[in-house]
């Protein structure tokens, strides 16, 4: 018995130590993959966003998709927090139902964007931030969107696109 916790854990190890030996050696195939080097547009957040196949609808193959379902803007704040590629011109962020959903308070999602925003200013990129949609049944996540709006432009921090 302790024969095979002991192979089980070498075998662990070994495998452990080749992940990071391949990510290492890797990573900028692997980033490469992630942004090709013709994307010049950048499309970062949720499910909204990553469902479509935004370079076939605009007919555009400079277009990286990056959005996932379930991401919340501390995710992609963490995902940027070393910059945009460095071919990327324009970013769309959808980003922030996920976060009300999961109990993130307004003024965090709101301090995400401003980071993001910096970011893009730093960099001299364009990004466009879609408002967060309205859910159907959801009166207490509604209201906090529309809280998210109303300090998005009460505090002028930034406009977002808003969608009726």
């Amino acid at each position: 018995m302790k024969l095979a916790l002991k192979i089980s854990l070498l075998l662990n190890l070994l495998f452990v130590a080749a992940f990071f030996w391949l990510l290492r050696k890797y990573s900028d195939r692997f980033m490469q993959k992630l942004f090709p080097e013709n994307a010049t547009i950048l499309l970062l957040g949720d499910s909204i966003l990553a469902q479509e196949n935004w370079s076939k609808w605009l007919g555009r193959f400079d277009i990286s998709n990056q959005a996932y379902g379930g991401a919340i803007t501390q995710q992609i704040r963490w995902n940027i927090g070393k910059g945009f590629p460095e071919k990327t011109k324009l970013v769309i962020l959808n980003g922030g139902i996920n976060d009300l959903f999961s109990g993130v308070p307004v003024e965090h999602i709101l301090d995400n964007y401003a980071f993001l925003i910096q970011q893009s200013k730093k960099q001299s990129i364009q990004l466009i931030i879609n408002s967060c949609i309205y859910t159907e049944n959801q009166a207490e996540i509604n209201q906090k969107v529309k809280e998210l709006k109303e300090l998005c432009t009460f505090e002028n921090r930034f406009t977002l696109n808003q969608w009726k």
